[in-house]
């Protein structure tokens, strides 16, 4: 794979009143030659939010 090409994790959030946020990794994102962007979810949040983080970010903190 191209190292320089761009990937995200895909996550949805739930956060409730009281209590940690809970992460939960739904999918992955890829960006493509021209630039696009593919998203690929495994799971679809019912609020319809999904928060993207670079993937080599996400390795630093441990999400």
């Amino acid at each position: 794979m191209d190292e320089s090409r761009m990937i995200w994790d895909a996550f949805q959030i739930t956060e409730r009143e009281g209590i940690k946020a809970q992460w939960n990794k739904v999918g992955v994102a890829f960006q493509n030659k021209d630039s696009s962007i593919n998203v690929f979810l495994d799971a679809f949040p019912k609020d319809g939010k999904v928060q993207l983080r670079d993937r080599k970010s996400n390795k630093k903190e441990n999400i």
